[in-house]
């Protein structure tokens, strides 16, 4: 009887410690996988404009990271400060991995942006490589 008993226990026991191991098994391959699709932890944005039509004419707002679902973006708001009526207006967006080796390089444009309007940007990152990125221009006529 006594013997049944520690069977059991130990059996318990066992089955807890598999329900462990495979919740830390879980979160590691989670862990793993998140890292390598560069989640918003490891992508970096640099958020310096260049250029001096970009200086002069435009206003960034703020640029992040954004993912959706496994879609990845850079999105950001510029203002145009031209003093007037653009009928175009894009950003270019260069696009680096871990090294800092420019990679790729990514746009948005919009048409017809008001003076003093603010234009929400989206810009889609096709290489899973890209560690951070850097908005080198807005121009707009």
């Amino acid at each position: 009887m006594e013997k049944r008993q520690k069977v059991k226990a130990n059996g318990k026991v066992l089955a807890w410690y598999f329900g462990i191991l495979s919740v830390i098994i879980l979160l590691l391959v989670y862990v793993a996988l998140s890292d390598n699709k560069n989640t918003s932890g490891s992508f970096n944005g640099n958020t310096t404009v260049s250029g001096q039509n970009s200086k002069s004419n435009f206003e960034l707002l703020g640029a992040n990271f954004k993912k959706d679902g496994s879609i990845r973006y850079v999105v950001g708001r510029i203002k145009n400060t031209s003093g007037k009526d653009l009928s175009y207006a894009r950003v270019d967006i260069n696009l680096y991995d871990r090294n800092g080796n420019q990679i790729d390089s990514t746009f948005d444009n919009v048409k017809n942006l008001a003076n003093n309007a603010v234009w929400s940007f989206k810009a889609l990152v096709l290489d899973d490589k890209a560690y951070r990125y850097e908005i080198v221009e807005v121009t707009g006529y």
